[in-house]
Protein backbone atom coordinates (compact mmCIF):
# COMPACT_ATOMS: atom_id res chain seq x y z
CA UNK A 1 0.00 0.00 0.00
CA UNK A 2 1.27 3.47 -0.89
CA UNK A 3 1.42 5.91 2.02
CA UNK A 4 -0.87 8.88 1.22
CA UNK A 5 -1.04 12.54 2.26
CA UNK A 6 -3.76 13.87 4.62
CA UNK A 7 -7.17 14.44 3.09
CA UNK A 8 -7.55 17.82 1.40
CA UNK A 9 -10.56 20.11 1.26
CA UNK A 10 -12.80 18.73 -1.51
CA UNK A 11 -13.74 20.48 -4.73
CA UNK A 12 -17.29 21.36 -5.86
CA UNK A 13 -18.72 22.45 -2.50
CA UNK A 14 -20.80 25.61 -2.83
CA UNK A 15 -21.15 28.05 0.06
CA UNK A 16 -24.26 30.21 0.21
CA UNK A 17 -22.11 32.93 1.76
CA UNK A 18 -19.99 33.04 -1.41
CA UNK A 19 -22.86 32.35 -3.83
CA UNK A 20 -26.29 33.40 -2.47
CA UNK A 21 -27.98 32.20 -5.68
CA UNK A 22 -27.39 28.60 -4.57
CA UNK A 23 -30.46 28.84 -2.33
CA UNK A 24 -32.69 29.39 -5.37
CA UNK A 25 -31.00 26.50 -7.16
CA UNK A 26 -31.71 24.37 -4.09
CA UNK A 27 -35.39 25.36 -4.22
CA UNK A 28 -35.48 24.23 -7.86
CA UNK A 29 -33.93 20.85 -6.96
CA UNK A 30 -30.63 21.63 -8.67
CA UNK A 31 -28.52 21.34 -5.50
CA UNK A 32 -28.33 19.08 -2.46
CA UNK A 33 -28.01 20.87 0.87
CA UNK A 34 -25.49 19.05 3.06
CA UNK A 35 -25.84 21.34 6.07
CA UNK A 36 -27.15 24.87 6.38
CA UNK A 37 -25.01 27.05 4.13
CA UNK A 38 -23.25 24.28 2.17
CA UNK A 39 -24.42 22.64 -1.05
CA UNK A 40 -23.33 20.48 -3.96
CA UNK A 41 -25.02 20.23 -7.35
CA UNK A 42 -27.64 17.45 -7.46
CA UNK A 43 -26.33 16.04 -10.75
CA UNK A 44 -22.80 15.93 -9.35
CA UNK A 45 -24.04 14.26 -6.13
CA UNK A 46 -25.86 11.56 -8.11
CA UNK A 47 -22.86 10.90 -10.36
CA UNK A 48 -20.29 10.83 -7.55
CA UNK A 49 -18.82 7.81 -5.81
CA UNK A 50 -19.70 7.17 -2.17
CA UNK A 51 -16.25 8.28 -1.03
CA UNK A 52 -16.69 11.68 -2.71
CA UNK A 53 -20.08 12.13 -1.03
CA UNK A 54 -18.55 11.12 2.28
CA UNK A 55 -15.80 13.77 2.01
CA UNK A 56 -18.30 16.47 1.01
CA UNK A 57 -20.36 15.68 4.12
CA UNK A 58 -17.26 15.70 6.34
CA UNK A 59 -16.12 19.04 4.98
CA UNK A 60 -19.53 20.69 5.21
CA UNK A 61 -20.17 19.46 8.74
CA UNK A 62 -16.72 20.52 9.92
CA UNK A 63 -17.70 24.16 9.28
CA UNK A 64 -20.75 24.02 11.55
CA UNK A 65 -19.12 23.53 14.94
CA UNK A 66 -16.09 25.11 16.48
CA UNK A 67 -15.13 21.88 18.25
CA UNK A 68 -16.19 19.26 15.72
CA UNK A 69 -13.64 16.43 16.02
CA UNK A 70 -13.72 13.39 13.74
CA UNK A 71 -13.29 10.03 15.50
CA UNK A 72 -12.92 6.39 14.50
CA UNK A 73 -12.93 5.60 10.78
CA UNK A 74 -13.82 9.19 9.83
CA UNK A 75 -10.66 10.41 11.57
CA UNK A 76 -8.53 7.73 9.93
CA UNK A 77 -9.93 8.60 6.50
CA UNK A 78 -9.06 12.26 7.14
CA UNK A 79 -5.53 11.02 7.84
CA UNK A 80 -5.86 9.06 4.56
CA UNK A 81 -5.50 5.59 6.01
CA UNK A 82 -7.07 3.00 3.69
CA UNK A 83 -10.55 1.72 4.52
CA UNK A 84 -13.10 -0.61 2.93
CA UNK A 85 -15.09 2.26 1.48
CA UNK A 86 -16.59 5.07 3.56
CA UNK A 87 -18.44 4.10 6.74
CA UNK A 88 -22.17 4.67 6.96
CA UNK A 89 -21.78 5.95 10.52
CA UNK A 90 -19.63 9.06 10.97
CA UNK A 91 -18.35 9.23 14.53
CA UNK A 92 -17.68 12.73 15.81
CA UNK A 93 -16.87 14.26 19.17
CA UNK A 94 -18.10 17.70 20.12
CA UNK A 95 -17.44 19.83 23.16
CA UNK A 96 -21.08 20.99 23.26
CA UNK A 97 -23.00 19.13 25.93
CA UNK A 98 -26.40 17.70 25.06
CA UNK A 99 -25.55 16.85 21.44
CA UNK A 100 -24.59 13.22 21.94
CA UNK A 101 -26.46 10.39 20.28
CA UNK A 102 -27.03 8.94 16.84
CA UNK A 103 -29.19 10.50 14.15
CA UNK A 104 -29.57 10.79 10.38
CA UNK A 105 -27.62 13.55 8.74
CA UNK A 106 -29.19 16.81 7.55
CA UNK A 107 -29.08 16.11 3.81
CA UNK A 108 -31.93 17.79 1.99
CA UNK A 109 -32.96 18.05 -1.68
CA UNK A 110 -36.13 19.12 -3.45
CA UNK A 111 -37.74 18.33 -6.77
CA UNK A 112 -38.10 15.11 -8.78
CA UNK A 113 -34.57 13.90 -7.98
CA UNK A 114 -35.06 14.21 -4.23
CA UNK A 115 -35.76 10.55 -3.42
CA UNK A 116 -32.94 9.29 -5.64
CA UNK A 117 -30.43 11.78 -4.23
CA UNK A 118 -31.16 10.72 -0.66
CA UNK A 119 -31.19 7.00 -1.46
CA UNK A 120 -27.76 6.74 -3.11
CA UNK A 121 -25.82 7.41 0.08
CA UNK A 122 -26.93 8.94 3.35
CA UNK A 123 -24.76 8.76 6.46
CA UNK A 124 -25.66 8.58 10.11
CA UNK A 125 -23.89 10.94 12.49
CA UNK A 126 -22.93 9.50 15.89
CA UNK A 127 -22.07 12.31 18.28
CA UNK A 128 -20.51 12.15 21.70
CA UNK A 129 -19.04 14.82 23.93
CA UNK A 130 -15.30 14.72 24.42
CA UNK A 131 -12.37 15.83 26.47
CA UNK A 132 -9.82 17.17 23.98
CA UNK A 133 -6.95 15.72 25.97
CA UNK A 134 -8.53 12.25 26.01
CA UNK A 135 -9.07 12.02 22.25
CA UNK A 136 -5.59 13.39 21.61
CA UNK A 137 -6.99 15.97 19.21
CA UNK A 138 -4.91 16.76 16.15
CA UNK A 139 -5.29 18.91 13.05
CA UNK A 140 -4.63 17.39 9.62
CA UNK A 141 -4.59 20.81 8.00
CA UNK A 142 -8.19 20.45 6.82
CA UNK A 143 -10.03 18.58 9.59
CA UNK A 144 -9.81 18.28 13.34
CA UNK A 145 -9.49 14.62 14.27
CA UNK A 146 -8.95 12.42 17.27
CA UNK A 147 -5.39 11.28 17.74
CA UNK A 148 -4.22 8.28 15.75
CA UNK A 149 -4.24 5.77 18.61
CA UNK A 150 -7.71 6.68 20.01
CA UNK A 151 -9.16 6.58 16.48
CA UNK A 152 -7.56 3.20 15.80
CA UNK A 153 -8.82 1.77 19.10
CA UNK A 154 -12.38 2.86 18.34
CA UNK A 155 -12.25 0.91 15.07
CA UNK A 156 -10.46 -2.16 16.44
CA UNK A 157 -12.87 -2.48 19.35
CA UNK A 158 -16.07 -1.74 17.48
CA UNK A 159 -15.84 -2.43 13.77
CA UNK A 160 -16.13 -5.72 11.84
CA UNK A 161 -12.83 -7.31 10.82
CA UNK A 162 -13.37 -6.41 7.14
CA UNK A 163 -13.27 -2.75 8.14
CA UNK A 164 -10.53 -3.01 10.78
CA UNK A 165 -7.96 -5.16 8.98
CA UNK A 166 -7.09 -2.74 6.13
CA UNK A 167 -6.26 -0.16 8.79
CA UNK A 168 -4.17 -2.60 10.82
CA UNK A 169 -2.27 -3.68 7.71
CA UNK A 170 -1.48 -0.06 6.84
CA UNK A 171 -0.34 0.72 10.40
CA UNK A 172 1.89 -2.36 10.35
CA UNK A 173 3.29 -1.62 6.90
CA UNK A 174 4.00 2.04 7.56
CA UNK A 175 5.08 1.56 11.21
CA UNK A 176 2.80 4.40 12.34
CA UNK A 177 2.28 3.25 15.93
CA UNK A 178 4.32 1.21 18.38
CA UNK A 179 2.99 -2.30 18.83
CA UNK A 180 3.38 -2.11 22.61
CA UNK A 181 1.22 1.04 22.71
CA UNK A 182 -1.57 -0.67 20.79
CA UNK A 183 -1.44 -3.81 22.92
CA UNK A 184 -1.58 -1.75 26.13
CA UNK A 185 -4.45 0.34 24.78
CA UNK A 186 -6.43 -2.77 23.82
CA UNK A 187 -6.18 -3.95 27.44
CA UNK A 188 -7.88 -0.71 28.45
CA UNK A 189 -10.96 -1.17 26.26
CA UNK A 190 -14.14 -1.18 28.36
CA UNK A 191 -15.58 -4.61 27.53
CA UNK A 192 -14.32 -8.15 27.03
CA UNK A 193 -16.05 -8.30 23.63
CA UNK A 194 -14.26 -5.14 22.45
CA UNK A 195 -10.92 -6.44 23.70
CA UNK A 196 -11.42 -9.77 21.93
CA UNK A 197 -12.42 -8.09 18.67
CA UNK A 198 -9.47 -5.69 18.85
CA UNK A 199 -6.93 -8.45 19.60
CA UNK A 200 -8.15 -10.51 16.65
CA UNK A 201 -7.83 -7.54 14.29
CA UNK A 202 -4.39 -6.53 15.56
CA UNK A 203 -2.99 -10.06 15.54
CA UNK A 204 -4.33 -10.66 12.02
CA UNK A 205 -2.40 -7.70 10.59
CA UNK A 206 0.40 -8.10 8.05
CA UNK A 207 2.86 -5.75 6.39
CA UNK A 208 2.65 -7.87 3.22
CA UNK A 209 -0.82 -6.80 2.15
CA UNK A 210 -0.69 -5.17 -1.27
CA UNK A 211 -4.10 -3.46 -1.25
CA UNK A 212 -7.29 -2.87 0.70
CA UNK A 213 -8.92 -5.64 -1.34
CA UNK A 214 -6.28 -8.12 -0.20
CA UNK A 215 -6.78 -7.06 3.42
CA UNK A 216 -10.55 -7.47 3.17
CA UNK A 217 -10.06 -10.86 1.51
CA UNK A 218 -7.97 -12.06 4.45
CA UNK A 219 -10.60 -10.80 6.88
CA UNK A 220 -13.17 -12.90 5.03
CA UNK A 221 -10.88 -15.93 5.19
CA UNK A 222 -10.55 -15.47 8.96
CA UNK A 223 -14.30 -15.10 9.36
CA UNK A 224 -14.92 -18.25 7.33
CA UNK A 225 -12.33 -20.21 9.32
CA UNK A 226 -10.13 -20.92 6.30
CA UNK A 227 -6.52 -22.00 6.61
CA UNK A 228 -4.18 -19.00 6.65
CA UNK A 229 -2.52 -18.46 3.24
CA UNK A 230 1.05 -17.47 2.47
CA UNK A 231 1.21 -13.86 1.29
CA UNK A 232 3.22 -12.47 -1.63
CA UNK A 233 4.90 -15.83 -2.21
CA UNK A 234 7.40 -15.88 -5.07
CA UNK A 235 7.02 -18.84 -7.45
CA UNK A 236 9.55 -19.98 -10.05
CA UNK A 237 9.67 -22.44 -12.91
CA UNK A 238 12.37 -23.51 -15.33
CA UNK A 239 12.33 -20.06 -16.94
CA UNK A 240 12.88 -18.24 -13.64
CA UNK A 241 10.68 -16.13 -11.42
CA UNK A 242 7.02 -16.18 -12.47
CA UNK A 243 6.00 -13.56 -9.94
CA UNK A 244 4.62 -12.98 -6.47
CA UNK A 245 1.09 -14.19 -5.86
CA UNK A 246 -1.36 -12.50 -3.52
CA UNK A 247 -2.34 -15.67 -1.64
CA UNK A 248 -1.02 -19.19 -1.78
CA UNK A 249 -1.98 -22.42 -0.04
CA UNK A 250 1.06 -24.52 -1.07
CA UNK A 251 -0.15 -27.72 0.59
CA UNK A 252 -3.19 -27.93 -1.70
CA UNK A 253 -1.61 -26.12 -4.68
CA UNK A 254 -4.13 -23.26 -4.71
CA UNK A 255 -3.34 -19.64 -5.57
CA UNK A 256 -5.67 -16.74 -4.87
CA UNK A 257 -5.44 -13.49 -6.83
CA UNK A 258 -7.39 -10.34 -6.04
CA UNK A 259 -7.89 -8.50 -9.33
CA UNK A 260 -9.19 -5.21 -7.99
CA UNK A 261 -5.85 -3.53 -8.55
CA UNK A 262 -5.93 -4.28 -12.29
CA UNK A 263 -8.50 -2.79 -14.63
CA UNK A 264 -8.56 -3.93 -18.21
CA UNK A 265 -9.74 -0.53 -19.44
CA UNK A 266 -6.62 0.98 -20.96
CA UNK A 267 -5.60 2.89 -17.82
CA UNK A 268 -2.09 1.47 -17.59
CA UNK A 269 -0.08 4.32 -19.04
CA UNK A 270 1.30 4.72 -22.53
CA UNK A 271 3.63 1.72 -22.28
CA UNK A 272 1.00 -0.94 -21.44
CA UNK A 273 -2.31 -1.34 -23.22
CA UNK A 274 -5.23 -3.30 -21.82
CA UNK A 275 -4.55 -6.09 -24.33
CA UNK A 276 -0.91 -6.29 -23.24
CA UNK A 277 -1.83 -6.48 -19.56
CA UNK A 278 -4.44 -9.16 -20.20
CA UNK A 279 -1.95 -11.14 -22.27
CA UNK A 280 0.77 -10.88 -19.63
CA UNK A 281 -1.61 -12.00 -16.88
CA UNK A 282 -2.79 -14.93 -18.99
CA UNK A 283 0.80 -16.03 -19.72
CA UNK A 284 1.62 -15.74 -16.02
CA UNK A 285 -1.40 -17.86 -15.07
CA UNK A 286 -0.47 -20.49 -17.66
CA UNK A 287 2.97 -20.84 -16.07
CA UNK A 288 1.43 -21.18 -12.60
CA UNK A 289 -1.03 -23.78 -13.86
CA UNK A 290 1.84 -25.72 -15.45
CA UNK A 291 3.35 -26.04 -11.96
CA UNK A 292 0.18 -27.79 -10.82
CA UNK A 293 -1.51 -24.81 -9.14
CA UNK A 294 -5.17 -23.94 -9.46
CA UNK A 295 -5.66 -20.16 -9.71
CA UNK A 296 -8.78 -18.63 -8.18
CA UNK A 297 -9.48 -14.99 -9.04
CA UNK A 298 -11.92 -12.49 -7.58
CA UNK A 299 -12.64 -8.77 -7.56
CA UNK A 300 -14.40 -6.06 -5.58
CA UNK A 301 -17.91 -7.33 -6.24
CA UNK A 302 -17.00 -10.69 -4.66
CA UNK A 303 -15.92 -8.97 -1.44
CA UNK A 304 -19.42 -7.58 -0.95
CA UNK A 305 -20.97 -11.02 -1.63
CA UNK A 306 -18.28 -13.38 -0.35
CA UNK A 307 -20.26 -16.59 0.04
CA UNK A 308 -19.50 -17.82 -3.47
CA UNK A 309 -15.80 -16.97 -3.12
CA UNK A 310 -15.53 -18.99 0.09
CA UNK A 311 -17.35 -21.93 -1.53
CA UNK A 312 -14.99 -21.78 -4.52
CA UNK A 313 -11.89 -21.79 -2.31
CA UNK A 314 -13.20 -24.71 -0.27
CA UNK A 315 -14.05 -26.63 -3.44
CA UNK A 316 -10.50 -25.99 -4.69
CA UNK A 317 -9.15 -27.68 -1.58
CA UNK A 318 -8.50 -24.87 0.92
CA UNK A 319 -9.06 -26.40 4.34
CA UNK A 320 -10.45 -25.06 7.58
CA UNK A 321 -7.97 -23.86 10.17
CA UNK A 322 -6.92 -26.39 12.80
CA UNK A 323 -7.82 -25.73 16.42
CA UNK A 324 -4.27 -24.58 17.03
CA UNK A 325 -4.33 -22.10 14.14
CA UNK A 326 -7.75 -20.77 15.15
CA UNK A 327 -6.75 -20.27 18.79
Amino acid sequence: MEKPMPLAWPEHLISSAADPSVRRRFDRGECVRLVSGWYVETARWLAAKDFERFVWVLAARSTRSGRFVLCGEAALIAMRLPTFGPPRVISVAESLAGRSGQRADTLSVRGPAAAQALDVWRPVIRRHTHDGAWVGERNTGTFRTAGLLPAVLEVLGGAPLVRALPIVDALTQWDLVAQADVVDAILGLPSAAARKRARLAWESGSSLSGSVGESVSRALFVGAGLEEPKLQLGLVDGRGLIGYVDFCWPGVRVIGEFDGKLKYDGTFGASRSADQVFGQEKARENRLTALGYRVVRWGWADLYRPEQLIRTLRAAGVAQRTDREAA
